[in-house]
């Protein structure tokens, strides 16, 4: 059959969905007339994006690649990064790119670019390695590969009696801080242990709202009532921290 004869090829990128979000691209390769430009294609949060190169087409002819296009069975050529580059960590991956997995029992990944920006929205998710994450932009900025679950941290969740344990050798350890809420004020003198959680720099969130007072205990009867902390400003203390009660009144 000639080559003028034959007919399309059909290649499907599925990339898995990230924080709830399911989305896929279909690429149509062209039989033959590889282009001369590559290709590109990066995905991010929701969706996947495809850049042709400067001057060329999408595709290069089933047999060779084009300058710069990407063959059925071979690397690209010189007109872009490989973006299907497949992973068992992000370690195996460019820098500022991470390992993106379906789930935390999947042995191999693809490399995705990580988020450029922190994200201060609180929506936790609970990473594969058993710490609560702030946002899923934030597990993503620490190149951990997927979720355990939407939510904290529950069973198996990583423990910790401080910060320091939080924080392992591939970690951005300005983040790491150890979550210990205590039920009453006599607490605040032998606080137990508590988990770990990755949280932002910068508590912006509107979502985030007060949830406790610092230890050690409020002072004597008569005087001013302690801080009201956010979730976010009581991890950032890095202390442990008594949750707020209907009777009790900080400001």
């Amino acid at each position: 059959m000639t080559r003028a004869g034959r007919g399309l090829l059909l290649a499907v990128a599925l990339l898995p969905g990230v924080a709830g979000c399911e989305a896929g691209e279909i690429v149509v390769f062209s039989a033959a007339g590889a282009g001369s430009g590559g290709a590109n294609a990066g995905a991010g949060l929701g969706g996947s994006q495809i850049v042709a190169g400067a001057g060329g087409s999408f595709g290069g002819s089933l047999d060779t690649a084009g300058s710069g296009g990407i063959s059925t069975g071979g690397t690209g050529g010189g007109g872009g990064d490989t973006v299907d580059k497949p992973c068992r960590g992000t370690e195996d991956c460019d820098p500022s790119w991470f390992c993106q997995k379906r789930d935390c029992a999947a042995e191999a990944g693809v490399c995705l670019p990580g988020p450029l920006f922190e994200d201060p929205h609180q929506a936790p998710v609970c990473g594969c390695d058993h710490k609560t994450y702030w946002n899923d932009t934030l597990r993503q900025r620490n190149g951990i590969s997927a979720i355990l679950n939407v939510g904290w941290c529950q069973a198996g969740a990583h423990p910790c009696f401080t910060s320091d344990d939080c924080c392992s050798s591939t970690d951005d350890c300005s983040l790491a801080t150890c979550s210990i809420q205590l039920p009453r004020v006599s607490a605040c003198g032998m606080p137990g242990s508590g988990q770990c959680w990755m949280i932002p720099t910068d508590c912006a969130s509107i979502d985030d709202k007060p949830v406790g007072v610092p230890c050690p205990p409020p002072g004597p009867p008569g005087s001013l009532p302690p801080p009201c902390l956010t979730l976010c400003q009581a991890l950032q203390a890095r202390v442990p921290y008594l949750g707020l009660r209907s009777n009790f009144t900080c400001q």
